[in-house]
């Protein structure tokens, strides 16, 4: 029982470290996708001590993004409504 739990544990972390993946892949962020995947290799703790630091650059970087477009996109919408 007590191996099954184990497994499950790092079947989870590996599929968490392949979404974080997916997700810089998907930001176009391919230096962190090197970065993430070596320190991955390096074992689950690494990965795991550095999760709450990825997952925080994620966030930032998608709010970061977003806003940009809105800021890109607001001028033009301004002048459509003033004709």
């Amino acid at each position: 029982m007590v191996e099954k739990n184990v497994q499950d544990s790092r079947r989870r972390i590996w599929l968490d470290a392949q979404n974080r993946k997916s997700e810089l892949k998907g930001l176009r962020l391919h230096g962190m996708v090197s970065a993430w995947t070596d320190l991955t290799n390096q074992g689950t703790t690494s990965a795991e001590t550095s999760k709450w630091l990825i997952e925080h650059l994620l966030q930032a970087e998608n709010t970061d993004r977003a806003m940009r477009s809105v800021r890109h996109q607001l001028p033009s919408a301004l002048a459509r409504c003033s004709d």
